[in-house]
């Protein structure tokens, strides 16, 4: 038991240094290369151009980025938790389809030229309406069976 624990703790600091050379790699490339000897110098004047690219660009992708990858990896086992099945993704219960009928449906009605940010939106109201169609046909006598809610959202 202590062995495993140690394995997993080396485990846990390997990624945590992978996570942060990525970071500090997302931070130095792109079309202005800034040396990272140079980005605690560069964060502190903030009269620089270099300032203005890490502070409003680099940065804030680079935060959104762990965010969103941290969220969608909950997700996933989230979903994985609730079928009890470690193969479960969003394409096996339709979810991936409602998004992608929804986006299609915007572009396709010039809906989409409205706003920008429409287009993510019709995705999430696709995907939502998608789940909670396969949610409504998996309610039976008996209740709730999430292998009916397998075989539906496959159907779909």
């Amino acid at each position: 038991m202590q062995q495993e624990q140690g394995r997993w703790a080396i485990y846990v600091l390997l990624l945590l240094a992978a996570l942060t050379g990525a970071a500090l790699l997302s931070l130095g490339m792109g079309e202005i290369s800034i040396p990272f000897a140079d980005i605690p110098r560069l964060l502190a004047d903030k009269e620089s151009t270099e300032y203005g690219v890490l502070a409003y660009i680099r940065i804030p992708r680079t935060l959104l980025g762990f965010a969103i990858g941290g969220s969608l990896s909950l997700a996933g086992a989230i979903l994985q938790g609730i079928y009890r099945n470690p193969l479960v993704e969003p394409y096996t219960l339709g979810i991936s389809g409602g998004a992608s009928l929804g986006v299609t449906f915007a572009i396709v009605s010039g809906l989409h030229l409205l706003n920008v940010l429409f287009l993510p939106l019709a995705g999430f109201i696709g995907a939502f309406a998608t789940i909670f169609l396969v949610y409504t046909l998996s309610l039976g006598k008996g209740g709730l069976s999430v292998n009916r809610m397998l075989l539906i959202g496959v159907m779909i």
